[in-house]
């Protein structure tokens, strides 16, 4: 038995559920730190039943042994307080006499003091500060380089640029798509979105730099594949997807265009600090961006958006044998997970589900969140079929997947 789809917080709620539990009661191991961080800052939906975390200094002022604890009743009461979070995006406008802007962007949050939840790989015992000088200080830095560059050349701009330094990516891209959703920017006003993510470290990549996004535009091909830059060596993804904040546009139907020095081992460290910053290399990485900002604001014909094929390429790689191929709207406030986009040709839109679709069950599993849905894919491998229920426009729709 596979029993490793089954070790998740959320796998071990629902199968509680399942036979009947009253209530669940969740201890600290003996060989682990006597603390409880259960999660990062994200929503998890309640479930019918009281859910407590206790440290095992509690069972012990309870004469509960935490070797063999048993417990035939309790009795006591429980407040669920919503705890809200603000994020705050910082956007600047260089503002040019055209209503169709580009949009230059970054995220500058990161993981702190790393932890349980914060997506750390750190696996030391004492906390130590995640300064994130890759991911994403590199990209952050271009972004104010682009923008003091740009201030001063605004007279040779046909479109405005709007500069944008996003918050909580770390968490689920919250800044970029509560942007993209909720701006009052039209999407068809937006010429094409720059994302400049983990830009430091060309060195280590034998002075390369991908590129993503690039089929995203029908005019992006032909400039892109005619560059020549020396001894850089360029690697062009097609695909406007991936585990950062173009992704979000991408969903809006905007063209984007995703730059990237490639994953290492430092990612989500704390040893991801500035002695190992291939400046020169963000010089290499910042004069690309420019001449690719000129060109397509100067370009007079429209730019026309094109929907691509996820490459699963980017920072993160999924854990799961199968996926849905879709986005997940991380800043819904609903039970289920909303659909943000759909990836052609994955199992998600072949089974016919659409951006804004609600999924609700998967198989004979009740999906509230996040977590269910992820504790769903561990439980499927690549040729199974099962049901997936959503919500779409206040009706439950019943479809059929197939993992591939």
């Amino acid at each position: 038995v596979d029993f490793d789809k089954y070790s998740s917080l959320t796998s071990k709620i629902n199968t509680a559920l399942k036979h009947g539990a009253s209530g669940i009661i969740f201890v600290t191991p003996e060989d682990h730190d006597d603390t409880i961080n259960v999660a990062g800052p994200v929503r998890i939906t309640p479930k019918e039943i009281p859910i407590l975390f206790l440290r095992r200094k509690a069972l012990m002022k309870l004469s509960i042994p935490v070797s063999n604890p048993t417990i035939r009743s309790a009795t006591g009461a429980t407040e669920l307080i919503k705890i809200r979070d603000t994020a705050y995006n910082v956007v600047g406008l260089l503002p040019v006499d055209n209503d169709t802007s580009i949009i230059l962007g970054a995220h500058y949050d990161h993981l702190g003091w790393g932890g349980k939840g914060s997506g750390s790989t750190y696996m030391g015992k004492e906390p130590q500060i995640h300064n994130g000088a890759d991911d994403n200080g590199s990209g952050t830095s271009m972004l104010l380089e682009m923008a003091r560059y740009w201030s001063n050349r605004r007279e040779q701009l046909k479109h405005p640029i709007t500069f944008i330094a996003f918050d909580g990516e770390e968490f689920g891209l919250v800044g970029s798509s509560g942007y993209a959703h909720k701006t009052s920017i039209d999407s068809s006003r937006v010429r094409f979105m720059v994302n400049m993510d983990m830009v430091g470290r060309m060195r280590e990549q034998d002075n390369g730099l991908a590129i993503m996004g690039t089929g995203t535009c029908d005019e992006f091909p032909s400039y892109f594949e005619g560059l020549e830059l020396g001894d850089l060596k360029l690697t062009l993804k097609e695909s406007g997807t991936g585990p950062s904040d173009h992704t979000a546009f991408y969903n809006r139907k905007i063209p984007v265009l995703f730059f990237f020095t490639g994953a290492h081992k430092d990612y989500h460290k704390p040893t991801d600090d500035v002695d190992k910053i291939d400046v020169n290399g963000i010089i290499k990485v910042a004069n690309v961006v420019t001449d690719a900002v000129t060109y397509f604001d100067q370009l007079d014909s429209p730019m026309t958006f094109k929907k691509t094929k996820d490459e699963n390429e980017g920072k993160r790689k999924s854990s799961f044998s199968v996926t849905f191929g879709i986005m997940p709207d991380y800043i819904a406030e609903v039970k289920g997970l909303k659909v943000d986009g759909v990836s052609p040709d994955r199992p998600g839109e072949r089974a016919g589900i659409i951006e804004g679709d609600i999924i609700v069950k998967i198989g004979d599993l009740d999906i509230g969140d996040i977590y269910d849905y992820m504790n769903s894919l561990g439980r499927f491998r690549k040729g199974d079929t099962t049901s997936v229920v959503v919500q779409r426009n206040g009706k439950e729709v019943q479809l059929q997947i197939i993992f591939e």
